[in-house]
């Protein structure tokens, strides 16, 4: 890291990709970087985009469905729901709607205050989608119940809700089960404590 923030003359003490594509050279020290790390990483690339569509079934259907949520998940509600919100909300060059700005500001305060359409009393146009306009049905009838189940994640109430759009976690799961899980038998990792946990 070092060595590349020299070379690049790159004044961030970390390499964001979010900061780094604005320059001209973003392709070249990616690469470099790459090179570096080879058989010693590995990438994972996670939507963020994607990822909020599928929060949309894990926050407004789930505190609803949970009581028999294994049936849905066996049938990919969550799937659907998460392919269909992201398709929907974010088509390719099109601006991205306000819907989309209110279900990521509900993800961060689990405030239906802070989505006032998707939680609207009454629905207003018909949606230009119909998978869309089940979703605000839903979150619309069920609106009382979804904000009882996920008062829990409030910031006046919890730390916890503040990392739901995070994809630390995520990320980290897929790599120890889909990358290093299939090349060691075992994995230690180390914590602040320097004892080793198992996994």
């Amino acid at each position: 890291v070092t060595e590349i923030r020299t070379k690049y003359r790159i004044q961030a003490p970390e390499l964001k990709s979010k900061s780094l594509r604005k320059r001209d050279n973003w392709p070249v020290i990616a690469l470099d970087l790459a090179r570096r790390v080879s058989g010693r990483a590995i990438v994972i690339a996670a939507d963020k985009r994607l990822n909020l569509g599928g929060k949309a079934f894990e926050y407004l259907f789930e505190p609803v469905l949970a009581a028999k949520n294994w049936l849905f998940y066996r049938y990919d509600l969550h799937r659907f729901v998460m392919n269909a919100m992201h398709r929907i909300l974010f088509a390719a060059g099109q601006p991205v709607p306000q819907l989309a700005h209110e279900l990521q500001a509900f993800m961060k305060s689990f405030d239906p205050a802070d989505a006032p359409r998707l939680f609207a009393a009454a629905a207003a146009d018909k949606e230009s989608s119909e998978v869309l306009d089940c979703v605000l049905r839903f979150a619309r009838g069920y609106g009382k119940t979804i904000a009882k189940e996920t008062k829990h994640l409030r910031a006046d109430a919890s730390q916890t809700g503040k990392w739901t759009l995070d994809l630390t976690t995520t990320c980290l799961f897929s790599l120890i089960l889909h990358g290093w899980g299939h090349r060691h038998e075992r994995l230690d990792i180390l914590c602040d404590d320097s004892k080793p946990l198992k996994a």
